[in-house]
């Protein structure tokens, strides 16, 4: 048996503003946005990566190996993390909509009609806990000739922690009935209430996504003899 054994550490520091301008709400029911030089807390610091792997042949004949390895891979939070957000902070971006009066006004009398509170901000979560991916596989390959060998296996990864982004946090609470949640429906044209009514969106960024993949994997293989080969797989 052959058994290979390593240890990865990776980790990234937290982007950061160099004049302290990156705006965000520290909660999404916050009533204003902070400013400061970083967003979130660091969760890199003990990013270490194990990583395992494995060839054996059980018999006598070396015609069977099994092949086998597992491993941790962060997803490190890079500046593209915040680029998406940060280009549309508060002050500079406001959202409304109206119910009536923009005959004849727009440009120049659309503005004065919207609501106070239409400025849109973000949200990125304060404390991510750490986004990896752990994988892994194992399969048998098989020479049944000296010119033919096929491999079967298995490969799977699952992913814990991993970034999502929404447009739009500020979402309207439903209220539960008998008949299950239900959203409230306004018959006056007036927005019925938000999470957070000081603004109008709250564009969020969050560490709470998961991922899961199984697969089989299988193939055959033909070195040349006679003029011919091939080689074939199926996932």
């Amino acid at each position: 048996m052959n058994l290979d054994f390593g240890l990865r550490y990776e980790m990234a520091t937290v982007p950061s503003e160099v004049h302290g301008k990156f705006v965000s709400l520290r909660n999404l029911t916050d009533t204003q946005p902070r400013v400061g030089k970083q967003v979130f807390g660091n969760p890199t610091l003990r990013n270490f990566e194990p990583r395992l792997g494995f060839a054996w042949s059980p018999f006598s004949d070396s015609k069977t190996v099994v092949h086998g390895g597992v491993g941790l891979f962060d997803v490190l939070p890079l500046p593209y993390v915040v680029q998406l957000l940060q280009v549309r902070p508060a002050p500079f971006n406001s959202i409304g909509g109206l119910n009536s009066g923009l005959a004849g006004t727009f440009y120049t009398g659309a503005y004065s009609l919207l609501t106070p509170n239409t400025l849109a901000s973000t949200f990125i979560q304060q404390n991510p806990k750490r986004n990896y991916v752990a994988t892994w596989h194992l399969n048998v390959q098989r020479e049944v000739t000296p010119n033919f060998a096929f491999i079967v296996g298995c490969v799977g990864s699952r992913g814990v922690h991993q970034q999502f982004k929404v447009d739009d946090a500020d979402m309207t609470l439903p209220t539960l009935t008998s008949a299950g949640y239900v959203f409230p429906y306004s018959t006056t044209g007036t927005p019925p209430p938000t999470l957070n009514p000081n603004f109008s969106a709250i564009g969020s960024l969050w560490w709470d996504g998961h991922s899961s993949y199984d697969g089989l994997q299988v193939g055959a293989t033909k070195r040349l003899s006679r003029g011919f080969q091939f080689k074939a797989s199926y996932t």
